[in-house]
């Protein structure tokens, strides 16, 4: 495993632990995580960690499937970073971790933290724009019926949303759509224009999202919505740290 660069310490206990390729947050106790990865993904409650992954490689500069599914790709990235793939979830990226963002607020006891990696100079969408992609048994083709061996060139965003209260499933649900529209608010105020399409980028088609509410908290929100002052601080860290890490990324060598 690379050598640690930094520990980023959360308000509740929780620890991430952040090197060149790797982003692992580990809990301190029983979490609540709804997310978009294959790997353990939708609504969890038997986690002990979440990550974000780059998949690029070094010696070749692309980012290649590990396994014969992208699940499994996922898995074997887990373990590669010491993490258990059966109690863990995570993303991947092209964007190593040197370029990770980070943005928090606190109110009322309650600290809500966006971990973020984005860059969609190259395969940013809008919703609606034509597909390219064609699923079928786990195996991604693209448009003319060819395999797709490799990842897609530069062009996700990976959100990490921690939150120091509790929250119910249909706020966690909440919390993903609050977290996307900031994350399309900040895409359009940095006018980024979407490559398949007219009109500006609202993500890409490989963005991913996870989000995790603390079980043990005495706080617990059954509404997160953008009226809300939880809603108010999703929105706020989500389209901070999105926004600073689209100008990162513009001077992206990777």
């Amino acid at each position: 495993m690379e050598k640690l660069q930094e520990l980023i310490r959360l308000p509740n206990g929780d620890v991430a632990e952040r090197s060149v390729s790797d982003l692992i947050v580990r809990f301190a106790g029983m979490r609540r995580v709804l997310g978009t990865s294959r790997l353990n993904g939708g609504y969890r409650e038997d986690l002990n960690a979440v990550f974000n992954h780059c998949d690029k490689q070094p010696e070749t500069g692309r980012c290649i499937m590990r396994a014969a599914t992208y699940r499994e790709h996922l898995a074997l990235a887990a373990g590669s970073i010491g993490v258990d793939p059966l109690h863990a979830s995570g993303l991947s990226t092209a964007l190593d971790m040197r370029y990770l963002q980070m943005a928090q607020r606190s109110r009322r006891g309650v600290s809500v933290t966006a971990l973020v990696t984005g860059g969609i100079l190259h395969n940013g969408r809008r919703a609606g724009d034509p597909a390219t992609m064609w699923e079928e048994r786990e195996k991604f083709y693209i448009a003319k019926g060819d395999l797709v061996e490799t990842f897609p060139e530069s062009g996700t965003i990976n959100i990490i949303l921690h939150l120091t209260a509790d929250m119910t499933e249909n706020a966690m649900v909440t919390a993903v759509m609050v977290a996307t529209e900031a994350k399309a608010a900040a895409i359009q105020e940095e006018r980024m224009v979407s490559c398949y399409g007219d009109g500006l980028a609202t993500g890409s088609g490989t963005d991913g999202i996870l989000i995790i509410a603390d079980a043990s908290s005495p706080v617990r929100f059954t509404q997160v919505g953008t009226d809300t002052v939880a809603g108010e601080c999703i929105g706020q860290v989500v389209k901070e740290a999105v926004r600073n890490s689209l100008r990162e990324s513009i001077n992206w060598k990777g």
